[in-house]
């Protein structure tokens, strides 16, 4: 009985030790894959954004329920100065959408959620996956440049991978 137990338990440390050496080996190739592909290359630069000053039953008619965007850099004249996400309206009761505005609830524009269009896509990625944002703002002397998604980087992967075989 002893050695059944034994026995199952090398079996998980092996289930374990495998997984990790994949994800570890997937990093390298996902890294390997993006090595010298900037910023730049994958943005959309055709982006919309919206005035600071908007009332949020105007952004869901305007904005969300028009161009279906999830995310929107918001700018006060030609700064951009954070970001609006569906998450965020969400949060706002009904009731309250005729009297708050965009300032009132987006996301202050800050380091970790600002790209450099001469950044890496890799660094890119992994700024996304540690703040839960799946698009962000490419800024350049306080100006919005463009977007990047998550989805950019990860169809440029798929090709490059695809090719690679």
């Amino acid at each position: 009985m002893g050695n059944l137990i034994g026995g199952f338990w090398f079996v998980i440390i092996g289930i374990f030790l495998r997984s990790t050496a994949e994800g570890g080996f997937q990093q390298v190739a996902m890294k390997g894959a993006l090595e010298g592909v900037k910023v730049k290359a994958l943005m959309s630069r055709d982006v919309i954004s919206v005035p600071s000053s908007l009332r949020i039953h105007q952004l869901v008619e305007d904005f969300y329920l028009t161009h279906t965007y999830i995310t929107y850099p918001v700018i006060e004249g030609e700064r951009i100065t954070g970001i609006i996400t569906l998450k965020q309206v969400k949060g706002i009761p009904r009731d309250q959408w005729m009297e708050k505005t965009v300032r009132e609830v987006m996301m202050p524009l800050r380091e970790e959620i600002m790209l450099d269009p001469d950044g890496e896509a890799v660094d890119a990625l992994q700024k996304m996956i540690r703040t839960g944002e799946g698009r962000l703002p490419v800024v350049k002397d306080g100006k919005a440049m463009g977007m990047i998604t998550r989805r950019d980087i990860l169809n440029l992967l798929e090709i490059k991978t695809d090719l690679a075989e």
